[in-house]
């Protein structure tokens, strides 16, 4: 059924050869309208606040489910800013857009479809208007923007030092830095540029810069292990005080891949390689080197079995080159990979059968 004036009138229900209804009284209300979404709390580096209008039949018992009959247009504004330009327009998207003054609620809807608040330039309050062409209007509660006050956080997953083996860099997702807005972590309007350091520039190296971009709240970084020593990592911004991080470089721990436990006299393994672990790092065995590296094998009786002497491990590589063990002559040996800076790796017992 439609409602088309405002006013009570009853429907009556009738049938041939059937005894007339009870006639059921209606009601033609105005409906209610509803701004919705907005974030109520704003800051003078918030990103724009989407909202919607919606309407609503208060006394329906299903008020919430009433669809416009034919296309409506909705008046929005923002009224009672004090001081005077809190926020600048009304836009159709969260980043470029053009100003709008009006939303549209399409046939068999009841809402329109988002618009987008500007950035707020002063701290102050304020209100939006919603006007439904000639049938209603409702008033958002009190938008409240405060200013800005913008810090950085250093932040290591899952503690609060971070690990990293000397030779490496650090997994990607371990270190990021944070923006904070009045004390929370938040998204930001605009770019902000951190500047990075390891303190004892011998421990360790950070990127000189990261940028948390506009709209996010954070940057990751990776860091390379240079020198084994403790040391701080320092992030800074314009208008930021700095802030520390505690960094470490550790001996990294080498890890053999694929060492066999027994071959027949004669037979090779050629798919012998090594990874690194790190002590203390959360993604312990997720650090790859920043340069390439020279990995030394060794076999402890050559008589019974050698290996490949070296092989090269790449940077940004998640293990070394492939070495392969002969098997020469029946006994047992172990083969012992190592370089410099390193915790060697020792498999266990290689057994050589006739």
């Amino acid at each position: 059924m439609s409602g088309l004036e405002l006013g009570s009138t009853q429907i009556e229900a009738t049938a041939e050869g059937a005894t007339a209804a009870t006639p059921l009284p209606v009601q033609v209300i105005v409906p209610q309208v509803w701004v919705v979404s907005l974030d109520r709390q704003r800051s003078t580096s918030s990103l724009r606040d989407n909202f919607y209008v919606v309407l609503s039949v208060p006394g329906a018992y299903w008020s919430d489910n009433q669809n416009a009959i034919k296309p409506m247009t909705v008046q929005v504004s923002l009224v009672e800013q004090t001081p005077s330009g809190v926020v600048g327009g009304i836009y159709t998207a969260a980043d470029g857009g053009v100003l709008v003054a009006q939303l549209a609620i399409g046939k068999d809807r009841r809402d329109t479809g988002w618009g987008y608040i500007e950035r707020p330039s002063v701290a102050g309050t304020y209100r939006v208007l919603a006007q439904v062409q000639g049938l209603a209007e409702g008033q958002s509660e009190v938008q409240t923007v405060v200013a800005a006050n913008q810090a950085l956080k250093l932040t290591r997953y899952g503690g609060d030092k971070l690990i990293v083996g000397k030779g490496l860099y650090s997994y990607s997702s371990e270190l990021y830095v944070e923006r904070l807005i009045n004390g929370v972590v938040s998204n930001g309007a605009d770019a902000v540029t951190v500047n990075l350091r390891c303190v004892a520039a011998q421990i360790c190296e950070t990127p000189a810069t990261v940028t948390i971009p506009a709209g996010q709240s954070y940057a990751y970084m990776s860091v390379s292990g240079l020198d084994a020593g403790s040391t701080q990592i320092e992030a800074s911004a314009a208008g930021m005080d700095p802030v520390y991080l505690n960094a470490e470089t550790v001996a990294p721990r080498l890890r053999l891949q694929s060492a066999p436990a027994s071959l027949a006299e004669g037979q090779r393994a050629a798919y012998i390689s090594v990874s690194a672990e790190v002590p203390g790092a959360y993604w312990s065995t997720n650090q790859y080197p920043s340069a390439p590296l020279t990995i030394t094998f060794t076999s402890s009786v050559p008589s019974v079995g050698t290996i490949t002497d070296s092989v090269t491990w790449n940077a940004n590589s998640g293990n070394s080159g492939y070495a392969t063990f002969t098997a020469v002559a029946p006994g047992t040996t172990q083969i012992t990979a190592s370089s410099p800076g390193f915790t060697p790796a020792t498999s266990g017992p290689i057994t050589v059968n006739p």
